[in-house]
């Protein structure tokens, strides 16, 4: 709560519990350097009680600037199975901050790193009013090794923007596979 924060993102984390409709809310206007949402290995109760992870107060949207020396991917959602499931992620910037050329902390040698990168079972997905910017992919949905598609994922009034490999093979804003019909794009910016 506003009264008991606590320090760090893992800290967070590590209070969610699995199967409740928890929330983990960061300060408007706040950065976060080198912290991420790794390996999220929990889930809400269900779609109409999703876990959350989003802001609160007044002001900027929170920014998370993470880079490659930090970790790999800035989010890992799940495993295969329930977990990363029924979850909503709203109103933060993800930050590449040493791949953007046009700032003093860039790196020309910064290797290739993911965005929000999910591979759990989803049943329940929202990311909604986020910016993803510089990553080699900034959204990914790789649900292919799971039992079932994914469904009811929405990803909604986002910028999602700057997606680029160092390596020479491709990026990519958004990349989904195995989805069913109910997935929803819309109204993103992406470019």
């Amino acid at each position: 709560s506003t009264s008991t924060p606590v320090k760090t993102i893992a800290k967070g984390l590590s209070l969610m519990r699995n199967g409740y409709p928890d929330w983990l809310l960061l300060k408007k206007g706040d950065t976060w350097t080198n912290e991420t949402f790794d390996y999220l290995g929990v889930s809400g109760r269900s779609a109409t009680e999703p876990m959350l992870i989003s802001s609160y107060g007044t002001g900027a949207r929170l920014l998370l600037k993470v880079s490659s020396t930090n970790n790999p991917d800035l989010i890992v959602i799940g495993s295969l199975g329930t977990h990363g499931n029924f979850l909503a992620l709203m109103g933060i910037e993800f930050y590449a901050y040493t791949r953007d050329p046009s700032v003093p902390s860039y790196s020309p040698t910064e290797s290739n790193i993911d965005g929000a990168y999910f591979i759990g079972q989803i049943g329940y997905m929202l990311i909604e009013d986020c910016k993803f910017s510089f990553f080699r992919i900034n959204i990914a949905l790789e649900l292919h090794d799971n039992a079932s598609p994914g469904k009811n994922i929405s990803i909604r009034r986002n910028v999602i923007v700057d997606a680029y490999n160092v390596t020479g093979g491709g990026s990519d804003g958004i990349l989904t596979d195995f989805t069913d019909s109910s997935l929803l794009i819309e109204e993103n910016l992406i470019d």
